[in-house]
């Protein structure tokens, strides 16, 4: 997931270039042209936490497919019309859900079958990748806009090929979605424990669970 996370990272800096480079928009007016990306993220997000038990690492295709007819609408509309910051509105947002459904859930399903042992080390190492695409895929998709003949039209076609080439690679995340757990202890009834005390109310006192690599608790009934 590294590809689509660079991919993505550089769709947002071209949708920005775009505004301004060449539908001569200001700094400001072309920060105010992509709330309907923030809007799509949010509702995709939520949407997606709803969904992640059930469809599992199948949301993140889903997620990625979105993104795709979204970066292909705007690219149909680059090359084939004259735009306007309305026109590019429905692809933006259409975008924006794919990016809140893909990578809203990223973490949940990429870290589903980690050990809970090892689950800080792996979302700490899951989150420095994260960065390092990000950076990359900014400098690369913005390298392919400043040089190349067709600016926004080849770096999204860019970001498009390297979608569907994620696309196939989704199979090989974990199946687990947020319903996975990992077990750290384990409780094992047993029964009292030869010579043990007893309570006060005559009955000896019993081990009812073992916790995993631990020592047995003892537990019976609470004295006064």
């Amino acid at each position: 997931m590294p590809t689509a996370l660079a991919a993505t990272s550089g769709l947002v800096f071209v949708l920005t270039l775009f505004l301004q480079q060449e539908l001569h928009r200001t700094p400001a007016q072309a920060a105010l042209g992509l709330p309907p990306l923030s809007v799509g993220i949010i509702i995709a997000s939520i949407a997606a936490h709803q969904l992640l038990e059930r469809l599992g690492r199948d949301l993140v295709l889903i997620g990625l497919v979105l993104t795709l007819t979204g970066t292909v609408a705007l690219l149909a509309l680059v090359v084939g019309t004259d735009p306007t910051p309305w026109t590019i509105v429905g692809p933006i947002f259409l975008t924006g859900l794919g990016l809140g459904m893909c990578f809203g859930t990223i973490y949940q399903v990429t870290l589903g079958d980690i050990a809970a042992a090892e689950a800080g080390s792996a979302s700490g190492s899951l989150t420095a990748v994260q960065q390092v695409a990000n950076s990359i895929g900014a400098a690369a998709v913005t390298t392919v806009y400043f040089h190349t003949s067709g600016g926004t039209a080849t770096s999204l076609a860019v970001v498009a090929t390297t979608t569907v080439v994620c696309c196939g690679l989704v199979r090989l995340l974990p199946r687990p979605g947020r319903g996975a757990t990992h077990p750290v202890t384990t409780r094992e009834p047993v029964g009292p424990l030869p010579g043990a005390p007893a309570s006060p109310a005559g009955r000896p006192l019993t081990h009812r669970f073992l916790p995993r690599g631990g020592r047995p608790r003892t537990t019976g009934p609470r004295q006064r």
